[in-house]
C-alpha cells in the first residue's frame, strides 16, 4: 500500500495579551521558532488532551537550513485506543498485545516543514496520512509549545516586540518604541489540490451544484404535510473557464464564483459542490465555500511502498524511541 502525504500552508502571526490592545511589531522566522523548541527542551515534550485521555508530542527533529527545511516525527499516545492482536503465521491462534492502564499506543507520522524565505511567518507542511492524526492536533501541539514557554517555562522576554504606539519620552532611548510582550499564533489552511484548478482549465468539469429557495408553493404536496424550502440547481461549466496562461489561476476562479453568487440573491448558504474528473480521469468531488473563500479539496501526494520503514528502532534501555524517516520526508519536501 502506498504512503500518503497531505499538504498544508501554515502561517505565524502575532496576538495581543489583552484584547483590544495593539499588537507588537515582530519579524517571525519559523525556522528560529523550531530552532527554540529544541533550545528550550520541548522535544518529545507532552501535550496533554481530554485530561491526559491522549497526548501530542514533536520526536527526532533534523533541520535542512540549504532547504529552510524541518522535518522530524510527530506523534499521538492515546491511552483508550484498543489494543493491539498479534496473530501466529503458523498456527493462526492470536493474542492481545496488553499495555498497562497508564500506557497510551503511539502513532506516529513523519512530518516536513519548509519554510517561505521571502516570508519566514509563512510555510508549508506536509503530513503522513495515518488515521487519527490530524493537522489540526498537530498545530494545537505547536501553539501549546510556545504558550507554555511563554507563560511557565521562564522564556517570556523572547516574545517581546517593538508597541506600535508608546515611545520613550526622555533618555537615551528618546523617540524609540517601548517593548511590548506578545503571543504568537500558529495557523493552518489545506493547501488546494491542484487537479482542481486544472479540471476548469482543461473542461473537466461535469457540473456545479448549489441550493437557492424556493417559492413558496401551497400545491407542492397534497396531504399538506411537506413544504418545499429549497432547490437544488445544478450548472454546466464553459470549458474556458480559466485563461491557461494566468499567473493567478486559483484567484481567477475564485473571483468568477464570487461574480456568480452576487448575482443570485436567493442563494441559501454559501457552498457550491463541484464534481469533475481529475487528471486519471477517476471521478472526483470538492466543496467552494463563497463565504470564506475556500475550496475543500486537499492536496495529496502518494508515495512508494518502499520508502516505508520502522518508525522506531529499540535501544539498549529497552526503549523505543521516533525515528524520523528521513528519505521519506524528503520526497515529501520535494513535492512541495
Amino acid at each position: 500500500m502506498s504512503i500518503c502525504a497531505t499538504y498544508h500552508e501554515l502561517t505565524a502571526s502575532v496576538e495581543s495579551l489583552i484584547q483590544g490592545r495593539p499588537k507588537a511589531i515582530v519579524t517571525i522566522n519559523l525556522y528560529e521558532y523550531f530552532e527554540k523548541l529544541v533550545e528550550w527542551g520541548y522535544i518529545d515534550f507532552k501535550r496533554s488532551f481530554s485530561n491526559d485521555r491522549f497526548c501530542g508530542l514533536i520526536s527526532d527533529i533534523n533541520f535542512d537550513p540549504a532547504n529552510l527545511a524541518i522535518k522530524f516525527t510527530f506523534v499521538i499516545a492515546d491511552v483508550n485506543a484498543e489494543n493491539q492482536i498479534a496473530r501466529d503465521m503458523d498456527t493462526n491462534t492470536t493474542r492481545t498485545l496488553k499495555r498497562k492502564i497508564n500506557e497510551g499506543a503511539d502513532k506516529r507520522v513523519n512530518t516536513v516543514i519548509k519554510i517561505k524565505p521571502d516570508n519566514l511567518a509563512i510555510a508549508k507542511i506536509a503530513l503522513e496520512y495515518e488515521r487519527g492524526i490530524s493537522i489540526t492536533k498537530l498545530i494545537d501541539t505547536l501553539n501549546y509549545f510556545f504558550s507554555h514557554a511563554r507563560k511557565h517555562g521562564g522564556f517570556e522576554d523572547y516574545f517581546i516586540g517593538d508597541d506600535p504606539i508608546e515611545r520613550y519620552k526622555k533618555g537615551t532611548k528618546t523617540g524609540q518604541p517601548k517593548p511590548l510582550a506578545y503571543k504568537p499564533k500558529l495557523e493552518i489552511k489545506a493547501e488546494v489540490d491542484p487537479s482542481i484548478i486544472r479540471a476548469f482549465e482543461e473542461g473537466r468539469i461535469q457540473h456545479v451544484t448549489f441550493y437557492k429557495q424556493a417559492q413558496n408553493n401551497t400545491s407542492f404536496d397534497s396531504t399538506g404535510h411537506f413544504t418545499q424550502d429549497k432547490l437544488k440547481v445544478s450548472m454546466k461549466v464553459d470549458t474556458h473557464v480559466i485563461d491557461p496562461n494566468s499567473t493567478s489561476k486559483l484567484d481567477d476562479l475564485i473571483d468568477i464564483f464570487r461574480q456568480f453568487k452576487r448575482g443570485q440573491p436567493d442563494m441559501q448558504g454559501s457552498v457550491f459542490t463541484i464534481n469533475f474528473k481529475d487528471d486519471n480521469g477517476s471521478p472526483r468531488s470538492a466543496e467552494y465555500d463563497a463565504e470564506d473563500e475556500i475550496f475543500r479539496l486537499i492536496k495529496k501526494e502518494y508515495f512508494p511502498e518502499e520508502l516505508r520503514q520502522p518508525m522506531s528502532v529499540e535501544d539498549e534501555s529497552g526503549e523505543s524511541p521516533a525515528r524520523t524517516n528521513l528519505a521519506l520526508c524528503d520526497r515529501m519536501l520535494a513535492k512541495m
